[in-house]
């Protein structure tokens, strides 16, 4: 396996882990195992996951762990065309995580990830999945608090083109001991085209009577008709007007420089 452990007595710099997983022969398999640990102060890790051969199939395994004193930006990125791909990530959360997954582009692509929260711990994670062609891409997130005061914020996000299926869902679970925790989880699908399928199922389950916050909400539409109006009083064309609606849908502010030219190459693929 490979391990990354940052303790920031050793430096007073934030320190980006770029982690680049490169399949570039056909019908091969890949496996990863990655465990990174986070013991004191603010850390970055980008993990990025691309095919260049057809019918290969990476797959990771990924082991997250934050401490109490230490917080952890976390990307997970998947470019697969023409070939398979599956991920778990499991993150024991003592301190701060705020993840961003994107997949787009796979025949078949698995993305589940399981986070624990300790007492006081915090998670905030941003999941989109972008399916065109033929794509199938499945993304679940589950998030368990098991200490008091903990907080997670979840937001799923779907966009299937073509004859793609896109699914993005996941569970919020408050524990019996997560006394005075809040949750929220919400999960919202763009279908473009009429034999393209999207999913988005977020659900919530509390376990104790003494809880700050918990709520979640589902929706799955078209681009919304008003936004298309109103973009085309200010001059755009239809077509230009959904193309910036969409892209305003997926794209983070904290998404990396290649993220966001995946997101732009798939989308005018697909005329957008």
């Amino acid at each position: 396996p490979l391990c990354i452990k940052v303790n920031k007595s050793i430096s007073v710099f934030l320190i980006i882990y770029f982690i680049y997983h490169i399949v570039t022969e056909e019908k091969l398999f890949a496996p990863l195992n990655l465990d990174i640990e986070i013991e004191n102060g603010d850390s970055e890790i980008i993990y990025y996951a691309e095919v260049k051969g057809k019918f290969s199939f990476p797959a990771s395994l990924i082991s997250l762990n934050v401490g109490e004193a230490s917080s952890l930006k976390f990307t997970h990125v998947t470019y697969t065309p023409s070939s398979y791909f599956f991920s778990y990530i499991k993150a024991n959360i003592r301190g701060s995580l705020t993840s961003y997954y994107f997949s787009t582009m796979s025949k078949m692509a698995h993305v589940e990830a399981i986070y624990n929260l300790d007492k006081g711990a915090v998670s905030n994670f941003f999941a989109r999945a972008l399916g065109i062609n033929d794509d199938k891409i499945d993304m679940k997130l589950n998030v368990y608090h098991e200490g008091e005061k903990s907080l997670s914020n979840g937001t799923l996000k779907a966009v299937a083109a073509d004859n793609s299926l896109t699914v993005v869902r996941g569970d919020a679970i408050i524990g019996e001991e997560a006394v005075g925790s809040s949750t929220s989880i919400y999960g919202k699908a763009l279908m473009l085209g009429q034999n393209a399928r999207s999913v988005a199922s977020p659900s919530l389950e509390v376990r104790t009577g003494d809880i700050e916050l918990a709520k979640h909400s589902a929706s799955i539409s078209k681009v919304p008709e008003d936004y298309i109006f109103y973009l085309k009083t200010r001059g755009f064309s239809q077509r230009e007007a959904e193309s910036l609606i969409i892209r305003g849908f997926l794209i983070e502010d904290e998404d990396p420089e290649f993220v966001r030219e995946l997101i732009d190459r798939n989308l005018k693929a697909v005329g957008y």
